[in-house]
């Protein structure tokens, strides 16, 4: 799923109960939070580049992109 260049300031909601997202694309936004994807453990591909994030998430859950 690709949400490039959005310019979002939130996750939007409904990516928390898309359980089956293995690629999650959000560059270029203003999102300064991501917990809202923590539940995405099927990821395998997640970008974050050039947003306004003010913590690094935990990666733990998301054991295929580790």
């Amino acid at each position: 799923m690709d949400l490039t260049h959005g310019r979002l300031k939130v996750v939007p909601p409904v990516l928390a109960r898309l359980t089956l997202v293995e690629v999650l694309t959000l560059r270029q936004n203003l999102i300064q939070d991501v917990g809202l994807i923590a539940d995405l453990c099927t990821l395998k591909d997640l970008d974050l580049y050039d947003n306004e994030l003010t913590a690094t998430p935990d990666v733990s859950k998301w054991k295929l992109l580790v």
